[in-house]
This record gives structure tokens, sequence and C-alpha cells, in this order.
């Protein structure tokens, strides 16, 4: 089973793609959620998604993002979350 996260961004993401490219957030979050962030994706409407083999962490999560929902998808990567664009090459001034 396989979870797909959606979130609304809160705050400065580059703030959370900084912490987790230099390990700031190594004891506060499993190495799965640091990859599922680093390879999360993103809709036109401004949600992200990522997903993940188990829930979310909610405390790192709740920092830097709202309406945070948990779909439950049957294949182990969802073929719609491929098809978004990654969250992390989008314009900079989309992230702030």
């Amino acid at each position: 089973m396989n979870y797909v996260i959606w979130a609304r961004p809160l705050t400065n993401l580059n703030d959370l793609r900084s912490r987790l490219l230099n390990g700031d957030t190594q004891n506060a979050i499993s190495a799965e959620l640091r990859k599922s962030l680093l390879n999360a994706h993103i809709d036109p409407d401004g949600w992200v998604a990522w997903e993940t083999s188990t829930p979310t962490e909610r405390s790192l999560v709740e920092r830097y993002f709202t309406d945070v929902t948990t779909e439950l998808v049957l294949e182990p990567t969802w073929p719609g979350l491929k098809s978004l664009p990654p969250l992390w090459k989008q314009d900079k001034s989309r992230l702030s």
C-alpha cells in the first residue's frame, strides 16, 4: 500500500528544501519522508503531492503545509503523480 499526500504550501519551501538537502531534518523525520519530499510534485493549482509507503509525520509537514490530506493508492507508483511537474524545478518565485 502506498499513500499520496496532498497539501498546500504554507511558507517558504526553499527553506524546507535547503533543510532536506543539508540534513537539518535528519533527526526530525524519517529517511523515507525526506526522499518523498525531495521528489514531490506540484499541480497547476499550487497543491504539492508526494508519495510514501507510511502515513506522514505530521509535525514537520504541518510546519510547511496546510490542508494536508492522505489518499490511499493501490499501485506502488501512482501514475497521476508522475504526470505533474517536479516541485523543486519550478520557478523559485512560486516557492517563496
